[in-house]
């Protein structure tokens, strides 16, 4: 396997030619080189597949920041989420999560409940807090020595979205993580539309059930996302208020519009919060919430790319 400067186009013919497959761009990414000897990447197509090149679809890294204070702790958590293709960056407190937080934007975050100065429960509230009702929801997992009867719910209380014991298993550790981020749409967009595309928006649904009408289904899009921040935020005041009827009623809606354009995975998702509405259980709210947060966001990608392929081409 070749390795060549990124963006080198020329490299890539002259590759093609001499019958190469698959290429490694330099700076070579770590997560890159792991897929390469993990044998992760597909069959050969017929022109060489870069990693790191923008061109190309690949698997796309989490940005984690982890917030351990242990030497030893943190060692083990880097190396298994460099391993699972993360990119990590270490806070040793409280405060300097928040420091980071502020300063860059993170996928992520692995919460040591027990650290010096600022704790994780009292972190993840300030993070909270901070978080507008125009802002997303980023994802905590707490990571914990001790899980005692009564810690889910304060963590949930505290604002985290799922737990994981220490010393950390690699398997648990993925399985939390693929819990509040699920990992199908942890795909670079481009080219043809993907399968992750289909699942979040079946464009090819929609025009058949509203008689293959372009311009109405283009018109129905617009009309959602330039909706849904209004629903949205609605979902959010009344989760925090643990408002079931309000909830369930303004999940209900935003169901209903997703619906309509045929969203599946927000659907599902904001029936899920319908649910939680009515039925005033709310050990699961936060977590649902962060769901459909991320669903929204997914969605709102693949409908502004199909909007600009349209005006570029003609096409939905």
């Amino acid at each position: 396997i070749p390795i060549v400067p990124l963006g080198c186009r020329e490299t890539r013919e002259r590759a093609r030619r001499l019958g190469f497959s698959r290429m490694l761009t330099k700076p070579l990414a770590r997560t890159d080189l792991w897929a390469v000897l993990q044998g992760s990447w597909g069959p050969p197509s017929g022109e060489p597949a870069l990693a790191g090149d923008e061109a190309g679809p690949g698997p796309v890294s989490l940005k984690v920041l982890l917030a351990e204070d242990h030497p030893v702790n943190q060692l083990l958590a880097v190396r298994l989420l460099e391993r699972a293709g993360h990119r990590v960056v270490v806070a040793v407190d409280g405060h300097r999560v928040l420091e980071a937080l502020a300063g860059d934007r993170f996928d992520l975050v692995l919460m040591d409940v027990q650290m010096p100065g600022m704790d994780g429960l009292e972190t993840t509230r300030r993070i909270r807090s901070r978080e507008t009702l125009e802002g997303p929801r980023l994802p905590i997992i707490a990571l914990t020595a001790h899980a005692m009867k009564g810690d889910r719910e304060r963590f949930l209380a505290a604002g985290m979205d799922g737990y994981v014991s220490k010393p950390l298993n690699i398997k648990e550790l993925l399985v939390a993580i693929e819990r509040v981020i699920p990992a199908r749409a942890h795909t670079r967009g481009g080219g043809d539309p993907s399968v992750e595309t289909r699942e979040i928006w079946d464009s090819k649904e929609f025009l058949d059930r509203i008689g293959g009408d372009g311009d109405l289904a283009f018109e129905l899009a617009g009309m959602f996302l330039k909706g849904f921040p209004d629903r949205l935020a609605e979902i959010r005041r009344t989760v925090h208020a643990q408002d079931g009827p309000g909830l369930a009623a303004a999940a209900h809606t935003l169901k209903g519009a997703a619906a309509n354009i045929s969203a599946g995975r927000v659907r599902a998702a904001a029936y899920g919060l319908e649910r939680i509405g009515r039925t005033a259980v709310w050990d699961d709210a936060g977590s649902s919430l962060a769901e459909l947060e991320r669903e929204l966001e997914w969605l709102q990608g693949v409908l502004e790319r199909a909007k600009k392929d349209r005006t570029g081409s003609g096409g939905i």
